[in-house]
């Protein structure tokens, strides 16, 4: 689940062309993609996404490394995305920013917790 949030107090947001790259060493896992969709002014909401797995080929770098990963216990995927967001501002029509987002998400696979993890985001009007 992504959350988006809309923290202006005046204004709803729309958000549209909304999609996240899930990857692991650089090999795409799964896009995210969400169709168009609006939050309410200072609210957030959840994007469910239900995605059907497939397996992934590994070159033998590329298996030494899952398993030097899963001896760590960590395996760390990126998720790289964005979506583009507008807001309506009264008589002056509507403001828009494109949003970026990449985080590396990290799990423990032994006992499959997440380890709170670093993300940067980025904006361009």
């Amino acid at each position: 689940m992504i959350r988006v949030e809309n923290d202006n107090a005046k204004a709803h947001a729309l958000f549209d062309e909304t999609e996240f790259k899930l990857s692991y060493e650089g090999k795409p896992i799964a896009i995210l993609k969400a169709p168009e969709f609006e939050v309410v002014k200072e609210k957030s909401m959840f994007l469910p996404y239900l995605v059907q797995s497939y397996p992934i080929p590994l070159n033998p770098t590329m298996m030494q490394a899952v398993d030097y990963a899963v001896k760590k216990d960590v395996i760390t995927f990126e998720l790289k995305g964005g979506s583009r967001t507008r807001w309506r501002v009264g008589p002056l029509g509507s403001v828009k920013f494109e949003c970026n987002l990449s985080c590396q998400l990290r799990f423990r696979p032994s006992d499959h917790s997440y380890i709170p993890s670093p993300c940067t985001s980025a904006h361009k009007h």
